[in-house]
């Protein structure tokens, strides 16, 4: 790990974890209608990834994992969250579409045929001021404005947008999220993660990289801490949840400044480590079973009242 001459750690520290390669998530899928498979459903949590990054890392934190094929959901791992005890919550992970309208089915098609208590979207955020959220902290969203952008005549940009809230059970447990939690870190006096507790996050159909028009979009909304830098990821999230009336949150790590930096020939290895500390707290938030003990599942629809079909 690095610094440069402003104190920003150049470089992310090293991890307390051996990540898994992609080449060696080659276990034998199952049958959907194996017992195996149907003992996991319906799922606790449906963790939705962003990126490859975001993947690998929230696989790394699952237990007992095996995998089987939907028509509508592609591949799904299943696996569990605990601490070490009997009682452990049933994970469901996948990776999402490209573009809006197949996270959108993404989204619908994994509430709808796993039927979860929550749905998270797990990958990597940009930092609006870095003397606010810096590289490596953590930003969990309990809220989300959709901006879209509208060039006028006078050749100004109008920012409007939407500011759809979580559910009102994740608004609750956001707040003891990093309650005990230890950053995934080989040396722990090496960094200090940040975890922003619902913090809001920027979306939109334009990614911004022009640092001129994100100061603009920033003075048009102040309390804005970070944007995602997934393109319209959380636009296909968004619409589902709310459609679907279930609990939903947005969980990133910070990877980058808005707008791009000069830190680009260690970009890749930033995104690796937010994605990393981003898994870790979810993983926090959800080692214990009561904590959805009593939060209801996906209602079932009469389309999958058998969901081995």
């Amino acid at each position: 790990m690095s610094f440069k001459s402003d104190g920003y750690v150049e470089t992310p520290p090293e991890l307390n974890r051996t990540l898994q390669s992609l080449s060696n998530i080659n276990s034998k899928p199952l049958s959907w209608s194996s017992k195996e498979i149907q003992s996991q459903l319906p799922i606790d949590i449906l963790l939705i990834t962003a990126n490859k990054d975001a993947f690998i890392a929230c696989y790394s934190y699952m237990k007992q994992v095996q995998r089987s094929s939907r028509w509508k959901l592609g591949m799904v791992y299943f696996g569990q969250f605990g601490d070490g005890s009997s009682q452990n919550l049933r994970v469901a992970l996948m990776r999402r579409g490209n573009g809006s309208m197949e996270s959108h089915k993404a989204v619908a098609n994994g509430v709808e045929i796993l039927r979860p208590k929550v749905a998270l979207l797990v990958g990597i955020c940009e930092t609006l001021d870095l003397k606010t959220a810096k590289r490596g902290d953590v930003v969990i969203s309990a809220k989300l404005e959709i901006y879209n952008m509208k060039f006028k005549s006078d050749n100004t940009i109008e920012y409007c947008g939407t500011r759809p809230n979580v559910g009102q059970g994740m608004t609750k447990l956001i707040l003891s999220a990093a309650d005990g939690w230890k950053p995934p870190l080989k040396d722990p006096k090496s960094f200090k993660v940040n975890v922003h507790l619902g913090a809001l996050v920027l979306s939109g159909s334009n990614y911004i990289e022009n640092r001129e028009r994100l100061k603009e979009l920033k003075k048009q909304i102040p309390d804005a801490l970070v944007i995602e830098n997934e393109e319209i990821v959380l636009l296909g999230l968004y619409p589902a949840a709310y459609d679907l009336e279930m609990e939903w949150a947005i969980v990133t790590g910070v990877s980058n400044l808005a707008g791009g930096s000069n830190l680009e020939n260690v970009a890749g290895l930033w995104e690796r480590f937010a994605t990393v500390v981003a898994a870790s707290i979810i993983h926090n938030m959800f080692k214990y079973s009561v904590v959805l003990e009593d939060w209801p599942h996906r209602r079932e629809t009469g389309s999958n009242s058998n969901i081995s079909e």
